[in-house]
């Protein structure tokens, strides 16, 4: 087997892998309800009333067509880089909900994950910083098996660009910097200066 055949395997098992993670997180929210994904939403305190309902209703067709396109391979650059800023906003909104003191669960899977300790808020965006990672491998590289290629990248809204690629990376290395940052401080504000280990001199 070839490097280039290993490649492919490797960027489908990823596209495959996000994606499926997406059309699940999609479908789960929409079986458990606008009503109910709208009270996720208004319990972070971000947004309210009709904006927060126009949230509710949406976002989880947005995951779904987004996890659904990457399954088939088209438009993956496209849909790599929306779904890189919806994962970013979803982190950003659990930081905020981690500043405020109030342990609140994203919804991201339906009803299974309508409550989560402090532990698991972070878990979850250290999670989110991993597929974005992953999205970023997943614009800048176009698998070879995929509808895309199929189409010799002809109908690409956005194509793989360097300067798109950097700026990804970038904005995913600032995002981790500022969770790991973030933890630090929170940790620092709850349980106080860490203690040193008294001097055996």
């Amino acid at each position: 087997m070839t490097y280039g055949f290993l490649g492919s395997v490797a960027l489908v098992l990823i596209r495959l892998f996000v994606g499926g993670l997406l059309v699940t997180a999609g479908l789960l929210k929409l079986k458990a309800g606008t009503r109910w994904f709208q009270q996720q939403i208004l319990a972070y305190k971000i947004v309210k009333g009709q904006f927060a309902w126009l949230l509710a209703r949406f976002l989880p067709m947005v995951e779904l067509i987004c996890g659904l396109l990457l399954l088939l391979g088209w438009q993956t650059p496209t849909v790599s880089l929306i779904s890189f800023g919806l994962l970013w906003l979803f982190s950003a909104a659990i930081i905020y909900t981690i500043w405020q003191g109030r342990q609140v669960g994203c919804g991201c899977f339906g009803q299974h994950t309508s409550t989560v300790s402090l532990q698991g808020q972070w878990a979850m965006i250290y999670r989110n910083l991993i597929l974005m990672g992953l999205l970023i491998v997943i614009c800048s590289f176009v698998s070879s098996w995929s509808i895309d290629a199929w189409l010799n990248h002809q109908l690409l809204l956005l194509y793989p660009t360097v300067g798109v690629q950097v700026a990804l990376t970038i904005w995913w290395a600032l995002s981790l910097l500022a969770a790991l940052l973030g933890r630090y401080a929170a940790q620092r504000q709850i349980y106080g200066k860490p203690q040193t280990e008294p001097s055996t001199l």
